[in-house]
C-alpha cells in the first residue's frame, strides 16, 4: 500500500472526538485563514484569470 493510501485510510478512520482540543483549535485557526485568503484574492489578476480558464474549458470530467 502508499503512502497516500495509509495516509487517507487514517483520515477516513479519524473521528472528532480523537482529536485534542489544541489540535481542533489550530485546525479552525487555519480554516478561517485560508478562507479569508481566498475570499480577499477572490478579485485578483490571478483569480481572474483561473475563472476565465476554467470557463472555457470543455464541460467534463477531468483527471
Amino acid at each position: 500500500m502508499v503512502i497516500a493510501d495509509d495516509l487517507g485510510s487514517w483520515a477516513a478512520a479519524l473521528r472528532f472526538e480523537d482529536l485534542s482540543e489544541h489540535a481542533t483549535h489550530t485546525v479552525r485557526q487555519r480554516l478561517v485563514d485560508t478562507l479569508g485568503c481566498g475570499l480577499g484574492a477572490c478579485h485578483a489578476e490571478p483569480s481572474r484569470a483561473a475563472r476565465r480558464l476554467a470557463r472555457a474549458l470543455p464541460p467534463g470530467p477531468y483527471e
